[in-house]
């Protein structure tokens, strides 16, 4: 896997912390119980997942960064 840069770490670390926190939720609006699954939202929305292509995981960059800067 290749090396996750700052932006990307940030951005999975501030996931992971609605997880423990118990804010997360999935796409459906149901809470994340799981880490499994707390760990694959984190990764999809840094453009870092193995399971997505290289053009899919720039454009959920691209969208997580639109939703953080508002």
């Amino acid at each position: 896997m290749p090396k996750q840069t700052p932006e990307q770490k940030d951005i999975i670390e501030d996931v992971m912390s609605d997880f423990k926190e118990g804010d997360l939720e999935t796409s459906a609006g149901k809470k994340v119980r799981k880490r499994n699954q707390a760990i694959a939202i984190a990764l999809s929305e840094a453009g870092a997942s193995k399971d997505n292509t290289p053009a899919e995981n720039k454009k959920r960059l691209k969208k997580t960064r639109a939703k953080k800067k508002q």
